[in-house]
């Protein structure tokens, strides 16, 4: 008979041994947590969850127009391009590039950005969008132009719904004209256009211009400031925006998914291993001393601690939220000086099974209740380790916890998988996560009722006033569902 073996382990020794597979599993599990997360943090609207902090900076937003001044401005910008505006509304915004500003505040002192931009750098931009509202509402049509804050132009984007033709290679005299022609609307010498190699332009957002070119004597240490044109349609669209040094890294989305899908690939020998040992017997406690109180205790100090930093941070906002927060702490420290005073006993009878049934229950239904409080689906999360959890925390945790009652090991293995799904990676901005997003940039808290949960039903399922921890797990699971279909429904309270 064939001998089925993984990773040179036949499927007895696993049975026997599970953890020389499981732990090893659970730190790769971990690693490609944090690779996945490290990887979404560069996405730029991830980014953009931080407001830029404009402080030292203030020039830079001020500008001596009035808002009739700016749109009569960019009416006479329009009729120069060959447009009539006569017949149009205009919407104004103004932008900044995030991406160039924090490059420059790192590397310039604030006298020398303000300078830069008065030389008509477009690191802030008024865009003036000029729309009918039939063609608006059907999204058929918008003319935009961007001027900065001296009231130059920095640009133009028109837009009409309609095939575009097949696209040619402009030729060296069409090139010619196209330079020359968006030098005289930017009013820049055509001589001081200097041709930007493609290759330069990844990553910029100028990938499928037409053509660019650099404006001599217009730069910042290694910011320069480009012109890039675009034929659209009718329209000949062009910009004047800041270009940073070549950065690839955004080309790595290419290969964004192994990361994700390695992850979610492992789960399933974790599984499988952890399915071998349903079979298994109960080991001797005195074969393999294992202490779990340790381990419990350590995360009920972590989960207080974790309410206590939220607790603080609500209190000028919302101290009814942040009461609610306290009041887990006494909650926690009640349970730690149970587990203390009692400590766990092996050969104590289990509780009983609708109470065991309960308590296991209460764990995947408070990953369920998360997920769908914050996205609404089973299937995708706000970020990538948040849809991670869903197919790779919640179903290991789970088995965890049925073999627990065999071997207390697995119930440390319940709670270091659960504690993954605290890696803060949520850019959900309510009133939970925003102190968190304002120190960090993301959130710990969108699965953290999910980990106390499942701290709780452990310490019930040991044997540590069982009743109250059900209690405790449904009463809380009740008013955070509650929380959650008020967001999905009504959008309340966030």
């Amino acid at each position: 008979m064939v001998k089925l073996k993984i990773l040179g382990l036949s499927l007895e020794s696993l049975r026997a041994r599970p953890f020389t597979v499981l732990v090893p599993g659970a730190c790769l599990l971990l690693l490609l947590f944090v690779l996945v997360e490290r990887k979404e943090l560069k996405r730029a609207d991830v980014r953009s969850i931080i407001p830029p902090s404009l402080e030292g900076h203030e020039k830079l937003v001020r500008t001596a127009m009035g808002q009739e001044e700016i749109g009569r401005r960019a009416s006479e910008a329009l009729r120069s391009l060959g447009h009539d505006p006569e017949g149009f509304f205009y919407g104004l915004e103004v932008v900044m590039d995030e991406e160039a500003y924090e490059h420059l505040r790192s590397r310039h002192r604030p006298e020398e950005i303000e300078s830069f931009a008065e030389e008509s750098a477009p690191l802030v931009t008024w865009r003036v969008t000029f729309f009918r509202p039939r063609e608006s509402l059907e999204q058929r049509e918008r003319l935009t132009v961007i001027l900065d804050a001296e009231g130059r132009l920095c640009g133009f984007q028109g837009y009409r719904y309609e095939p575009e033709e097949l696209r040619q290679p402009l030729s060296a005299e069409r090139l010619g004209e196209v330079r020359d022609r968006a030098a005289g609307w930017l009013k820049l010498p055509a001589s001081s256009l200097t041709p930007v190699e493609s290759l330069d332009l990844l990553g910029s957002g100028h990938e499928r211009a037409d053509a660019a070119w650099s404006v001599e004597g217009l730069s910042l240490g290694d910011a320069r400031v480009v012109v890039s044109v675009r034929q659209r349609g009718e329209f000949l669209n062009f910009s004047k925006s800041i270009l940073l040094p070549r950065d690839m890294s955004y080309l790595s989305y290419a290969w964004k998914d192994w990361e994700f899908w390695g992850a979610v690939s492992l789960a399933a020998p974790l599984a499988f291993v952890l399915g071998l040992c349903l079979a298994r017997p109960y080991p001797d406690p005195a074969v393999v001393p294992f202490r779990l109180e340790p381990v419990l205790l350590g995360s009920l100090a972590a989960a207080a601690a974790t309410c206590l930093v939220q607790s603080l941070a609500l209190v000028p906002s919302h101290p009814l939220f942040a009461a609610a927060f306290a009041a887990a702490l006494p909650f926690f420290a009640f349970l730690a000086a149970c587990l203390v005073w009692t400590p766990l006993d092996p050969s104590r009878p289990p509780v009983g099974r609708w109470m065991r049934l309960g308590l296991i229950t209460a764990v995947p239904l408070a990953f369920l209740i998360m997920s769908l409080a914050c996205s609404a689906t089973l299937f995708t999360g706000c970020a990538q380790v948040c849809t991670l959890v869903r197919y790779t925390t919640l179903p290991l945790v789970l088995f965890a916890i049925l073999l627990g009652g065999r071997d207390p090991r697995f119930y440390a293995y319940a709670l270091a998988l659960a504690a993954l799904s605290l890696m803060p990676h949520c850019v959900c901005d309510n009133f939970i996560n925003h102190c968190w997003i304002q120190w960090i940039g993301v959130s710990p808290m969108c699965y953290f009722f999910s980990f106390c949960v499942t701290l709780v039903s452990i310490l019930g399922l040991c044997g540590i006033r069982p009743r109250l921890c059900a209690f405790a797990s449904t009463g809380s699971a009740l008013a955070v569902g509650l929380l959650g279909l008020g967001h999905q429904l009504l959008s309340f309270p966030w």
